[in-house]
């Protein structure tokens, strides 16, 4: 019971870390390397691209007036995991775009879910499970966002290089569905009697 009570904040804050990582430094940081080749596949201008991450903040700003009380009425296990799950699906349906329509849908469905998968979930989660070293456990699971925009913008220019700008969102769809689904379905949403919180 004692190495329970100890350990699992912490599976927590791994998997904070891990939604930073592939959450901003995946999903937010590596988006401008896709401008240019569908750009010049499509065959219109980089801002008529770009226009997607435009629906994209804005559909999360106005997500984020009511993912607060969404995540307060939900069980934020099954929230986050559908959450992930649609961006998944979103993401890789892009793979498959033939007009730029398909592009605005795909990153709105996907500014939609962000505010709750990425934005919250890691201030909210770890927030109910420490107390003590609240401040220190959220300083570095929100400095891994860099590192994974550090990891990441190399290899998926790589990918688009090697496999085109379609592989590199089939690539990013199955780092989400494979990593961050399981890690969700994998979470308690708040201490419990079994597994209090630290501190």
């Amino acid at each position: 019971m004692t190495q329970k009570k100890t350990l699992f904040p912490w599976w927590i804050f791994i998997v904070c870390c891990f939604i930073s990582m592939i959450g901003f430094g995946l999903i937010v940081n590596t988006i401008g390397l896709f401008f240019g080749p569908i750009s010049n596949e499509f065959g219109v201008g980089r801002a008529q691209v770009a226009l997607m991450t435009t629906f994209q903040n804005a559909a999360a700003a106005i997500a984020l007036l009511f993912a607060g009380k969404i995540m307060a009425k939900s069980n934020l296990r099954w929230l986050l995991t559908a959450c992930f799950a649609l961006i998944s699906i979103s993401m890789m349906s892009l793979a498959f775009a033939n007009n730029l329509l398909h592009f605005y849908l795909a990153w709105t469905i996907i500014g939609i879910c962000q505010p709750i998968a990425i934005t919250l979930s890691i201030p909210v989660l770890l927030s109910k499970w420490f107390n003590q070293k609240l401040g220190t456990v959220m300083g570095i699971s929100l400095a891994f966002s860099a590192l994974g925009g550090t990891i990441f913008n190399p290899i998926i220019a790589e990918v688009i290089k090697q496999f085109g700008w379609r592989g590199g969102f089939v690539r990013e769809a199955m780092l989400i569905g494979l990593i961050l689904v399981p890690l969700a379905i994998s979470i308690n949403p708040e201490p419990t009697t079994q597994h209090p919180a630290y501190g």
